[in-house]
C-alpha cells in the first residue's frame, strides 16, 4: 500500500510477456495489448494501482523487422530490441489512451538496480506515477545490457521491482483473471 494524502492505494507488479502477443504470421495481437489496458483501468477503478513489467521486446522487433524483411537475420537483434521497444512502447500508448489512461515507459539496466542512489530515484519515479494516476510499464533497456543480462528474464525483473516497492507480484494468467 502507498499513501498519497489521505488516501491510501494498493499497487501491484504485474509480470506481461509479451512473446504471447506475438500472433500467426508475426502480427502482434493488438487485443491482448488492449486487454492488459483494459484491466489496468479496472484495477485502478478499484483502487489497486498496476506498475507492468514486460520481458524483452526483441522477440517484438524480430517478429516485425521478419514481416518486413522476409526473413529473420540474427546480425539485427540490436537493431530488433530498439524496433521492438518502439513497436511496444507505441502501442502500450494508444491502447492505454483508448481506455481513458496515460501510461510511461521506464526502461531499466543492471546497474540501475545495483547502485543505491539509482534504486532510490526509480523508487520516488514510480511512487510519482502511481500518485498522478500513470501506469508505469518497466522494461530492461536491452540496449545498454550488452552482454545479456538476468534482467532479461521478465520474472526476475519483475520480484526486483516487488520487493524495491514492498508490493506483491502478480502473473499475467492471475492478472487477466482478475486478482482482487
Amino acid at each position: 500500500m502507498l499513501k498519497k494524502g489521505g488516501n491510501v492505494y494498493d499497487v501491484a507488479v504485474w509480470v506481461v510477456d509479451t512473446r504471447l502477443l506475438i500472433r500467426e504470421h508475426n502480427a502482434i495481437d493488438i487485443d491482448g495489448v488492449r486487454a492488459w489496458a483494459e484491466q489496468a483501468r479496472s484495477s485502478s477503478e478499484q483502487g489497486r494501482r498496476p506498475i507492468l513489467v514486460c520481458d524483452s521486446a526483441i522477440s517484438v522487433g524480430l517478429a516485425q523487422m521478419k514481416s518486413l524483411l522476409g526473413h529473420r537475420l540474427p546480425t539485427l537483434s540490436l537493431a530488433a530490441m530498439a524496433f521492438g521497444q518502439t513497436t511496444m512502447g507505441t502501442l502500450w500508448e494508444s491502447m492505454f489512451a483508448e481506455s481513458g489512461q496515460v501510461c510511461a515507459q521506464v526502461l531499466l539496466n543492471q546497474d540501475d538496480l545495483k547502485i543505491d542512489h539509482r534504486k532510490s530515484g526509480i523508487r520516488a519515479t514510480l511512487r510519482t506515477l502511481l500518485d498522478k494516476g500513470v501506469v508505469p510499464i518497466i522494461s530492461e533497456n536491452e540496449l545498454s545490457a550488452l552482454p545479456p543480462s538476468p534482467l532479461g528474464a521478465v520474472h526476475f525483473l519483475a520480484e526486483v521491482i516487488s520487493q524495491m516497492m514492498n508490493v506483491p507480484c502478480i502473473s499475467p494468467a492471475q492478472t487477466l483473471e482478475g486478482v482482487q
